[in-house]
């Protein structure tokens, strides 16, 4: 979240909804995407898997009879074909996400399988996001918009979809702890330097 940028929902009147195409390469997609809690929640039907990574905001998000909570600790795994409908389970309080869509053969390299449904992370449809996805979905919002095209970018999104997709990345296997580590030790090294969170992830 930008320095002094409201929580969607907290000020007296809820910013509209707004959907952002940050980057559309051969390798994926990626577009900002917000849900104002003054309009209905995006409902539909999915036709691509994305990798959706929650920044702001709180959400449910029901396919069939099953509906999860998200906010920016946790990741969405959607799955292609699925009819899906969003929901604002606090009064008020809207969501934003960054939805990334990969091409076809990369999602199948990054799952390692033919069918990306048997993997881990859609067959769960959510996980807990590691600190190194939260501070990668950050370096997306800074990055993609002032260099959507460059060779940066397109390597920022891999990384971010090979953290996401991590065999035993989970509730249970999170690597915050030395992430978390090697991050007060960047920030003692700059001392009081003023830095992004896309140099801190980089450093990281």
């Amino acid at each position: 979240m930008e320095p002094g940028e409201p929580l969607i929902g907290t000020g007296t009147a809820a910013p509209a909804s707004r959907r952002r195409a940050l980057h559309d390469g051969s390798l994926a997609a990626v577009i900002d995407a917000a849900a104002s809690p003054a309009e209905p929640p995006p409902s539909g039907y999915s036709e691509a898997y994305q990798v959706v990574l929650p920044y702001q905001g709180l959400f449910g998000y029901r396919v069939g009879s099953r509906m999860e909570l998200f906010d920016a600790n946790r990741t969405l795994f959607v799955t292609g074909g699925e009819e899906f409908a969003d929901s604002h389970p606090v009064q008020g309080v809207g969501h934003a996400s960054l939805i990334l869509t990969p091409a076809a053969g990369v999602l199948e390299e990054l799952c390692g399988r033919a069918d990306p449904a048997a993997h881990t992370a859609f067959r769960a449809m959510t996980r807990v996001a590691s600190t190194r996805t939260r501070l990668l979905t950050q370096a997306l919002r800074r990055t993609l918009p002032a260099d959507p095209s460059s060779l940066q970018s397109e390597e920022l999104i891999l990384a971010t979809l090979r953290e996401a997709l991590a065999p035993g990345e989970g509730p249970a296997a999170d690597a915050a702890p030395h992430v978390v580590e090697r991050a007060k030790q960047v920030l003692h090294a700059f001392g009081f330097e003023r830095l992004t969170l896309e140099r801190i992830a980089r450093q990281v």
